[in-house]
């Protein structure tokens, strides 16, 4: 089973890397170091070729990974409700579903909470809104490799 997993790992590492995009936002983020420390590397602006390196393969990185995310937590979502609704069928349980939509109610509210929280702090650290939104878009729409 870890020969498995571990082969899965570089099968999704081997997807990055072969998108056109991340290899793009690498050679920008790499002109743009290589510039920067030319000219000085005054600490002040970085070059707008480092931003936007940075940008976008941050973005294609979080949405490579949100894609992932979603996927798996869709599978045990449907999961769970699946056992549960097995379980209330048979009469096993008894649930409550005002109190089940109340907790679904403040979770919702928490997570909206916090995902605001995440968006503040990658706008802050992900300099180029544009390179960014086209990494993270790139990032979601990418394909495993096939072997």
């Amino acid at each position: 089973m870890p020969d498995k997993l571990e082969s899965r790992f570089w099968d999704e590492l081997r997807t990055v890397w072969r998108s056109w995009t991340m290899r793009a936002a690498v050679a920008l983020l790499v002109l743009g170091l290589v510039y920067w420390f030319r000219s000085g590397g005054s600490w002040q602006e970085p070059p707008a070729a480092l931003r936007a390196g940075a940008g976008c393969g941050g973005g294609f990185l979080i949405g490579f990974i949100f894609r992932r995310l979603v996927k798996a937590a869709a599978i045990l979502a449907g999961i769970v409700l699946g056992g549960i609704a097995l379980l209330k069928v048979t009469g096993m349980i008894h649930l409550d579903w005002a109190a089940v939509e109340q907790h679904v109610q403040h979770s919702l509210v928490w997570t909206t909470g916090k995902l605001e929280t995440f968006q503040a702090f990658l706008t802050g650290y992900l300099p180029t809104g544009g390179a960014t939104g086209w990494g993270l878009f790139r990032g979601v729409r990418s394909r495993p490799v096939q072997s």
